[in-house]
């Protein structure tokens, strides 16, 4: 049903012809009786057709109105006048009206005019849209269209800025002038093109008179010609740069014996006709072994069935080929595949072939690199997520055994002797877990001293109880290290692929809950998987479901632990994550925040505490508190996953909070790891602040310090226990302090406990303190409360916040 929209200044004029035009089908969707009210039922209601009075007397002219309505939206607009003279005509025809209707008028008249008009409306736009696509065709593939009248003698162009740029000429172009630049030899093919009135094409060349440069057209005769068929109709295309190479590659010789990339030519049937030496030494045959051999018989294919499948007009592209040589060998190539039509129709193929064998070596070292442990060389995390994610494509059968393997107090080795002995005894025991296993099993480091071992097929649990008692019996002989030997043991955990297996994160799971059983049986064992393994796995696989349902219903709570600068006054705070269980009540961290990290809920969690970080900034400015940065603590875990920094940024987006309110604080044990630490350093770029949290503890630190761009440190409470009255714990404080401050970063100070450690590093301006002795981790609506009263005295700001 058709739209219209009425413009008439009479009433009940407009009123009657509503009434009637309703009676016809049509749909009336306003009646307006001056210039701006057409203009706004227009904008409002989107009409088809408009039928506008030309006088609208005190409500302005119903030609400016048409006028403001075209400018819009171009849609048929139709006068309704009781006057015809030829002077409102005239005037009414700069709007450019559709049609008139003179008053009075008879419905029959009316009815006409409305449907011839909306058909000559419709076919209007559609010729304009026609012609739209056509010039945008003819532009995009670079024609120019041309237009021969032989009465006139002259070309008329259209379509590109081909004809000024090589011509310097407009169109039209006297024939004559046209035919003066055509080369000598290809005239005689311009005159057969228009005499012969049939499609065809010719390349001809034309000296340009702007620069004298001698350019390839190829120019396209149509059999379809205009005015009474007298006037040829064609179009021209600029071939100069493939007509260029193709020539230059016929006649270069020298260039073809002596280019160091190889280069081949085919013809349909992807035999070789041509090779230069360049590929015959690539290769290692002779040229009279390559001429007619099939191309694909020299190049690798990964299935049988791709050999031979793949026609030569799909070889004209930029791609990557293996070729087999004559030795059997293999080398890598970057291929580069060009069509060359002749005009005796023998087409060819000819292919550039450029030796990239040093550049795969390279990047498979970087691959190698990106998914192994530098230390041990296993396979690490990274590459771990992948076969997680697709096992079928690293195993056969798509199932696996797991055994998940963490060394026996391996801390006590670093805290007694050092990380460098740590390192050597981790490497030893990924050597001798290598001769352990097959090639078909993957073995990887998980972190630190945990190593997890995806064993292929279906096993036995006989078969992997001989290679659990093989790893014990390799890591029972001590290690040597330095002057010292080290005995050490290991827990295992196993879990075999069942029915009852839904995923491999399942099994995961349950490698891990049956080391844990191993540990608590006493180490240096191996445990199966079993469903009653003790109430130590039921409760961390009940922490491991409830944090994964408060997660997804955000039941997890934000509260903040205050940081004061040296006047007693908040200046930030440190974002902590409390769970508060119905049934039990408080659930400590410590106990949730491992199982997290362990079951890659750590990931959702960081994001859920980011929202309500964001979310307590938003409370903070509400109140007035726009300078109180808040902190929010990541581990190594999360940020070595590749999406967090996208996932962040999409976060404060959404929340529209700044990154620059926000401290992401990191340990050093994340500095160590190479995607981590791109995570960070883009985390930065956003805008976001970094603290480096319980400095002095890790390791290198020192060298972390220079390596890294990073805003806060924050200074471990082992150091501050001893102040002000151990004299060596100020010197190492001081020292620390200085060192941070030398290098641009602010410093914190946590675990204050008592009023002489505050009173301490109050002397020192720049020093922020956060602990216990001026409060205790806090909901955000206590924290508001506590900066309300920050007129009062500092030692009235002691705030104590017991979880239950």
């Amino acid at each position: 049903m058709s739209s219209l929209l009425i413009v008439e200044d009479e009433q009940i004029v407009a009123l009657s012809l509503k009434i009637e035009l309703e009676s016809l089908g049509y749909e009336v969707v306003g009646i307006a009786n001056s210039e701006d009210e057409a203009l706004a039922l227009f904008t409002e209601k989107n009409p088809n057709l408009v039928l506008m009075d030309i006088n609208l007397e005190s409500g302005g002219s119903g030609i400016n109105a048409a006028k403001k309505i075209n400018a819009i939206k171009n849609i048929p607009i139709i006068y309704v006048t009781a006057y015809a003279n030829d002077d409102i005509i005239e005037s009414a025809n700069s709007a450019n009206p559709i049609g008139y209707i003179v008053k009075p008028y008879n419905l029959r008249e009316v009815r006409a005019v409305i449907e011839t008009a909306l058909n000559r409306f419709r076919y209007e736009d559609e010729i304009t849209s026609s012609e739209a696509r056509l010039k945008l065709a003819i532009e995009a593939a670079n024609l120019n269209v041309w237009e021969y009248n032989p009465e006139a003698e002259h070309l008329v162009f259209t379509g590109t800025e081909m004809l000024q740029k090589y011509f310097g000429h407009l169109s039209p172009l006297p024939f004559n002038e046209f035919i003066s630049m055509v080369h000598e030899q290809d005239k005689w093919k311009v005159e057969s093109l228009l005499k012969e009135g049939q499609k065809s094409n010719q390349k001809i060349r034309i000296k340009s008179p702007l620069s004298d440069e001698q350019y390839w057209f190829e120019v396209y005769t149509s059999d379809i010609k205009l005015q009474g068929g007298d006037t040829p109709i064609g179009a021209m295309k600029d071939v100069t740069e493939t007509e260029t190479y193709i020539r230059e590659l016929k006649v270069s010789k020298s260039v073809f014996s002596h280019i160091a990339d190889g280069i081949l030519v085919l013809n349909k049937d992807c035999e070789i006709t041509k090779a230069n030496p360049a590929f015959c030494k690539l290769i290692g045959y002779p040229l009279s072994q390559l001429i007619n051999k099939n191309y694909h018989a020299i190049v690798k294919r990964e299935r049988a069935e791709d050999i031979n499948q793949q026609p030569w007009e799909d070889l004209c592209s930029r791609r990557e080929e293996t070729f087999k040589t004559e030795s059997g060998e293999l080398f890598y190539a970057l291929v580069n595949g060009k069509l060359i039509s002749h005009q005796d129709q023998s087409d060819e193929l000819v292919m550039i072939v450029t030796d990239i064998s040093e550049l795969k070596m390279a990047e498979r070292k970087l691959q190698y690199q990106a998914y192994r442990d530098e230390l041990t060389g296993m396979y690490n995390r990274t590459y771990m997520n992948r076969a997680f994610a697709n096992p079928q494509e690293f195993f056969d059968s798509g199932k696996f055994t797991l055994m998940f393997i963490d060394l026996d107090s391996f801390k006590l080795i670093n805290d007694t002797y050092g990380h460098s002995y740590g390192d050597v005894i981790l490497a030893e025991f990924a050597w001798r877990l290598k001769h352990i296993f097959r090639s078909s099993d993957i073995m990887i480091r998980h972190g630190g001293d945990e190593f997890v071992l995806m064993l292929d097929g279906q096993l036995t649990a006989n078969d992997v109880s001989k290679i659990a008692n093989s790893i014990n019996k390799a890591i029972s002989e001590p290690f040597k290290c330095k002057d010292v030997s080290i005995s050490l043991t290991c827990s295992i955990g196993i879990a075999q692929w069942d029915d009852t297996i839904s995923d491999t994160s399942d099994l995961m799971k349950r490698a891990d809950i049956a080391m844990y059983a191993a540990k608590n049986g006493g180490k240096n064992d191996f445990r199966f998987y079993q469903e009653d393994m003790g109430s130590s796995a039921q409760y961390q696989l009940f922490l491991e479901q409830g944090l994964k349902l408060a997660i997804e219903n955000e039941l997890l709570e934000l509260w903040l632990q205050p940081i004061f600068d040296n006047k007693g006054e908040i200046s930030s705070a440190e974002g902590l994550c409390r769970w508060r269980d119905k049934a039990t009540g408080f659930i400590s961290p410590n106990d949730f925040i491992p199982i997290a990290e362990s079951s890659w809920l750590i990931f959702p969690l960081g994001e859920l505490m980011l929202k309500k970080v964001c979310d307590a900034i938003e409370h903070l400015s509400n109140a007035g508190f726009t300078d109180i940065k808040l902190g929010l603590n990541l581990s190594a875990k999360q940020l070595s996953h590749p999406s967090l920094p996208a996932k962040f940024e999409e976060i404060i987006s959404s929340k529209q909070v700044s990154p620059n309110n926000i401290t992401l604080e990191i340990t050093e044990t994340a500095l160590t790891d190479t995607p981590a630490i791109k995570n960070i350093e883009r985390l930065r770029e956003i805008g976001f602040s970094i603290a480096l949290d319980d400095f002095g503890r890790g390791y290198s630190s020192l060298e972390l310090l220079q390596q890294f761009e990073l805003d806060i440190i924050k200074i471990d409470r082992v150091f501050i226990e001893g102040i002000p009255d151990d004299s060596k714990a100020r010197k190492v404080c001081e020292h620390m302090v200085n060192l941070s401050k030398s290098l641009g970063y602010k410093v914190v100070v946590e675990g204050i406990e008592s009023a002489k450690q505050s009173e301490y590093f109050a002397q020192e301006p720049a020093i922020h303190q956060q602990g216990f002795y001026h409060a205790k981790p806090m909901p955000l609506s206590l924290f508001l409360s506590l900066l309300g009263g920050q007129s009062h005295s500092a030692s009235e700001q002691r705030f104590a916040v017991d979880e239950q």
